[in-house]
């Protein structure tokens, strides 16, 4: 198979020849990676959204849960928007990157909002503090996240390329996540007289300063690294009308591989959600770990995580990508429910034990390992998706709106997932601010209502992507840009 390596050198319509395979430059595949830096750092704070609000601010738990799925939703409404936009911009800087660009401040202004609360509120003041500072941050959100999402579906049409400059994105995202995590253990490892610190205030607001001038970095660095493809990308075709969008909106859902693979991501985004909320409560409350332990064990995950990056592309192309995607969902949920059913039965090694805590950060290693396949194979299937719908309306470049509706999916699933951990907590008695230890009864409930959502999730995932059915074979060989 020949391969073409340098984009300089390849032709404006790029025909390809027979078994072609054009390969993205790595500066290109890097600087659009780091576009993901930002959303990685940003997502351990915003894990901790309900816990932050809940158990250090004293807001209900419940209520929490569905202020958050309102504001979700009214911020899931602008993503279609934000896509089409995007797919109807014409600006010498290209469709995408403008507003990859513009949308950098906004996002980290609202992000340091979010956490950086004026003392004293009261509770109803509080609460539509949050609603409305965590509506604009989302919505910023979706003015980078979609046009990054489209850019990156169209920086290659060959099928298994994909697969790589989705392990870029993933790869770079979690790099993000170790970077926030690490942010986390060194600033709550201040000791500010606190047994635990991950309820000091004071904390929120620093790692919110830090991340904030980060996240304008990222993006900008990821606006100008990939400047160079913008006269190779597809151009805008149409002006952007509201009526043509939902006309094509409509397309999408008689769209078979657009319904299976929206419907599982959606599931997936519902049990990794689960986890990333609930896990903070699980480290202070079922098993009793120290502030350092609690933030530098999603860190010591994020190594999973990467070797993932390297590992799932590989099996993809020996078993794959809807095989590989459904063993790495099951690994997921057997690796985070494993540790969790032994301490329960009794089997799990005391606490005292000096392996207790490498133990819970080996099976912590072994589920971010397998998790990291949905990620970096979905990164993939979103451009064999927009392909599938556009074979038959060469006509039309739907990248922007097709990654915004997954977007906006992503957000409803986390939205749905905010009641359901807002309903988890009030089952198992942690609804409202806990002073000081919690019994046995509500740690051993708060394992299993977790265990038992991770399992019922999963399963729905899987069965749903049983159903996708793209071939390797349908888009291989193909143009890139």
């Amino acid at each position: 198979m020949s391969v073409a390596t340098n984009l300089d050198e390849l032709p404006d319509a790029l025909p390809g020849a027979a078994g072609a395979r054009v390969r993205v430059p790595f500066k290109i595949k890097f600087f659009y990676g780091v576009g993901d830096l930002s959303t990685g750092l940003m997502a351990p704070a915003s894990a901790n959204v309900v816990f932050f609000y809940n158990q250090v601010l004293g807001l209900s738990a419940m209520w929490v849960g569905v202020a958050m799925f309102a504001g979700l939703y009214l911020d899931a409404a602008v993503d279609a928007i934000v896509g089409s936009l995007s797919d109807s911009t014409k600006t010498r800087w290209g469709r995408r990157h403008p507003f990859i660009f513009l949308a950098a401040i906004p996002i980290a202004l609202f992000f340091y909002f979010t956490f950086s609360v004026p003392s004293g509120l009261p509770y109803g003041w509080l609460m539509s503090w949050m609603v409305i500072v965590t509506l604009l941050w989302r919505i910023a959100g979706s003015f980078f996240i979609v046009p990054y999402w489209a850019l990156g579906a169209e920086l290659s049409r060959d099928f298994h390329e994909r697969t790589t400059v989705g392990a870029y994105r993933i790869f770079f995202m979690y790099a993000g996540f170790a970077s926030g995590f690490l942010v986390n253990v060194i600033v709550f490892g201040a000791n500010t007289g606190s047994h635990q610190e991950q309820f000091v205030a004071s904390h929120y607001h620093a790692i919110a300063t830090y991340v904030a001038a980060a996240v304008i970095l990222c993006a900008w660095s990821c606006a100008i690294g990939t400047r160079s493809v913008i006269p190779r990308l597809p151009k805008a075709i149409n002006k952007f009308s509201i009526w043509r969008m939902f006309r094509e909106l409509r397309g999408f859902l008689g769209n078979r591989a657009f319904c299976v693979f929206f419907g599982g991501a959606f599931m997936y985004c519902v049990v990794h959600a689960i986890y990333t909320s609930i896990s903070i409560y699980l480290g202070t409350y079922f098993w009793a770990l120290s502030t350092q332990q609690i933030f530098l064990m999603p860190a010591l995950g994020i190594v999973g995580v990467t070797v993932g990056t390297f590992v799932w592309p590989a099996i993809s192309l020996r078993i794959g990508k809807k095989s590989s995607y459904i063993l790495g969902t099951i690994g997921f949920c057997v690796f985070a429910s494993i540790p969790i059913l032994l301490k329960i039965a009794g089997l799990f090694l005391s606490h005292d034990n000096p392996a207790y805590f490498p133990v819970i950060a080996a099976f912590g290693f072994l589920a971010y390992l397998s998790g990291a396949s949905g990620s970096v194979i979905a990164a993939s299937m979103l451009p064999d998706v927009i392909d599938d719908y556009a074979a038959d309306r060469p006509e039309r470049n739907v990248a922007g709106l097709l990654t915004g509706m997954l977007n906006l999916n992503l957000k409803v699933a986390q939205a749905v997932t905010n009641l359901i951990v807002g309903a988890m907590l009030l089952f198992v008695g942690l609804e409202h601010k806990v002073e000081g230890a919690v019994g046995s009864s509500i740690t051993t409930r708060l394992g299993l209502t977790y265990i038992a959502s991770l399992i019922l999730f999963t399963l729905v995932c899987v069965a749903i992507f049983s159903f996708y059915s793209i071939p390797d074979r349908k888009w291989r060989p193909k143009t890139g840009i």
